[in-house]
């Protein structure tokens, strides 16, 4: 009797050559996602347009409000608002950052110096929607037939909303 030698590998080499396959896609699918940074949570800084509703100073101050055109819905907890001096006499440069979150003065008292006009018992926690204003409530220094930019920012991404000049004029 002629004896058969047997082949006794354990894993074929098609199955070998499949698994070494599948290993290598799932670690260039673990590398890609921490390159793209799909690991981290991720804000989305929100899309919308504002333009500036009125200016103008009386003896009371000046008075500043932002309207929303439309776009996403905003916490105003969430944007901060800055107002530079551009044009005019006496260039100051940036006059003032306003936390729509508030913040605390030196007595450690809490101010809000934004809110949204309607719905000013919210607080920071109102909600930004169409054709609501932000009111700028603190005071700010901008001599009359000055140009001012106002940027409104998303205060967790520190990315640009929306900007935009205004004059300011006496009433």
């Amino acid at each position: 009797m002629k004896q058969q030698k047997r082949n006794e590998d354990a894993v074929s080499p098609v199955i070998g050559i499949m698994l070494m396959l599948v290993v290598t896609i799932v670690i260039a699918a673990v590398i890609t996602g921490f390159a793209t940074d799909l690991s981290k949570d991720t804000d989305k800084t929100p899309m919308a347009l504002f333009e500036a509703q009125y200016v103008k100073y009386d003896d009371s101050g000046y008075i500043f409000g932002l309207k929303h055109k439309g776009g996403d819905p905003i916490r105003l907890q969430d944007v901060q608002l800055t107002l530079e001096q551009v044009g005019g006499t006496n260039l100051n440069g940036v006059i003032t950052v306003l936390p729509g979150a508030g913040g605390q003065n030196d007595y450690g008292e809490r101010y809000y110096p934004l809110i949204v006009r309607g719905q000013e018992d919210e607080g920071p926690k109102a909600i930004i929607t169409t054709s609501d204003v932000i009111q700028v409530m603190s005071g700010f220094n901008i001599g009359e037939g000055s140009i001012a930019k106002w940027t409104l920012t998303h205060a967790k991404t520190d990315k640009l909303i929306a900007t935009g000049e205004f004059l300011v004029i006496k009433s």
